[in-house]
C-alpha cells in the first residue's frame, strides 16, 4: 500500500500571465478574473494586456476616482453603459476602483447568463430599472482589488472570481536579473537629491528614483523590461535592453531632475546624454502630444 507521504504532491507553479490567457480561452467555462495585487496594480494591468495582446483580443481598461463629480448617478449609469457595450462587443474588460457599480454587475460578475434563441443574456440594474444586456461568447471581465483591502470586500463578491495573487515576482519571471539590477542601480544613482538641509537634523536628503522618475515604483523597472521585451523581442546584448529600458524611463524624468542628474550624478557620460535627450525629446504639453500621437 502506498504510504500516504506518497499522494502528497508539491504545489505547481504556473505563470500568472499565462492562467489569465487560458481563462481567456476558456471563455464562458470559466468564472470572470479577480487579480489580487500586493503591489502596484499597474503591474497586474500590464499582465492582463500581454495575454489580451497574445490572444489578440480587444481591452479596455475602466478606472474609478473619489471626485465628487464621479459619485453621482449620472457618472454611474453612463459607465454602466460603457460596460453594457463592451459585453456586447466581446472585449477583455478591466475594472479598478468602481466599487459603486459593482452590486448592479451583480448577474454579470457571477456569470448568470439566460439563452434567447442562441445568444447570451444578462441582467444590468440601471437605477430603479432593470436592462437586458447582451453577451459577447468572448467577453471576460477582469477585476483588479488591493490585498491590502480585501478585509473590507464581501465574502459573496469574492466567491464570484477565478483568482489569482500578483506581485513583482510575477514581472521578473524569465528577465535576467542582471538588467534588473543594472536598470536599478541606474535611477538610483541618476536620483541626484537637491541640496536643501533637512531640519532638524541639518542632513541632506537621500537618493529617490521617485523623485526623478514621475510614478517609479519598486515593480516599474521589471515591468518596463517585460513590456519591452513583449512588444521588440530580447536585445541582442544586455547592453541594449539597457540603452532601450534607460530611454523609456527619461520620458517620465521631471526636468529640474534631469538637470541635477546631468551636472551632480556619478552616472556614465553616455547615460547621461541619453537621459537629456530622450527628455528633453518628449511634448511640452498637450497639444503637442496630440499632434505627435498617431490617430487611432
Amino acid at each position: 500500500v502506498l504510504p500516504l507521504s506518497g499522494w502528497v504532491f508539491p504545489p505547481l507553479k504556473m505563470p500568472v500571465e499565462k492562467l489569465i490567457g487560458l481563462n481567456f480561452e476558456e471563455k464562458q467555462a470559466s468564472r470572470h478574473l479577480m487579480l489580487i495585487c500586493t503591489g502596484e496594480m499597474e503591474v497586474a494591468m500590464d499582465l492582463v494586456r500581454l495575454a489580451a495582446d497574445k490572444k489578440q483580443r480587444p481591452l479596455k481598461i475602466m478606472v474609478g476616482s473619489t471626485f465628487p463629480a464621479d459619485q453621482t448617478a449620472n457618472h454611474s449609469f453612463s459607465i454602466l453603459k460603457r460596460i453594457i457595450l463592451c459585453m456586447e462587443q466581446g472585449v477583455v474588460l478591466v475594472l479598478k476602483d468602481l466599487d459603486s457599480i459593482y452590486g448592479s454587475l451583480f448577474d454579470m460578475l457571477n456569470m448568470s447568463y439566460m439563452t434567447v434563441h442562441n445568444r447570451l443574456y444578462c441582467r444590468i440594474a440601471l437605477g430603479d430599472a432593470d436592462s437586458l444586456a447582451c453577451v459577447h461568447e468572448n467577453f471576460r471581465c477582469v477585476v483588479l482589488a488591493d490585498a491590502r483591502r480585501l478585509g473590507n470586500l464581501d465574502a459573496a463578491f469574492l466567491n464570484r472570481f477565478e483568482k489569482h495573487r500578483v506581485d513583482i515576482s510575477d514581472v521578473t519571471l524569465g528577465l535576467p536579473p542582471e538588467g534588473v539590477k543594472r536598470m536599478k542601480e541606474l535611477c538610483m544613482c541618476a536620483a541626484v537629491p537637491p541640496k536643501v538641509r533637512l531640519w532638524p537634523r541639518n542632513q541632506v536628503d537621500a537618493s529617490d528614483p521617485r523623485k526623478l522618475f514621475v510614478g517609479y515604483s519598486d515593480e516599474t523597472v521589471a515591468s518596463l523590461l517585460k513590456h519591452l521585451r513583449s512588444a521588440h523581442g530580447a536585445p541582442a546584448t544586455d547592453c541594449d535592453e539597457v540603452d532601450r529600458a534607460w530611454t523609456e524611463m527619461a520620458r517620465f524624468a521631471t526636468t529640474d531632475a534631469v538637470l541635477r542628474a546631468e551636472v551632480e550624478s556619478k552616472v556614465d557620460a553616455r547615460f547621461k546624454e541619453l537621459l537629456k535627450n530622450a527628455s528633453f525629446e518628449r511634448p511640452g504639453d498637450l497639444g503637442q502630444w496630440l499632434e505627435s500621437t498617431p490617430a487611432a
